[in-house]
């Protein structure tokens, strides 16, 4: 692992273990008061982010 050959560790973040993993990154503008946060995110709940995205 790359974080053992240059003797570093992962504090936090976004992290997982398996044979695939797949990341999107989208970047822009949202108007005041209208972001969709993780933090308010709830157990069963649908993660609709992507409507801002069309």
């Amino acid at each position: 692992m790359l974080l053992n050959y240059y003797d570093m560790q992962l504090i936090g973040g976004d992290t997982t273990r398996g044979p695939l993993s797949m990341t999107l990154g989208i970047h822009g503008f949202v108007p005041p008061g209208r972001a969709l946060k993780r933090s308010g995110a709830k157990p069963g709940g649908l993660d609709l982010r992507d409507r801002y995205a069309r």
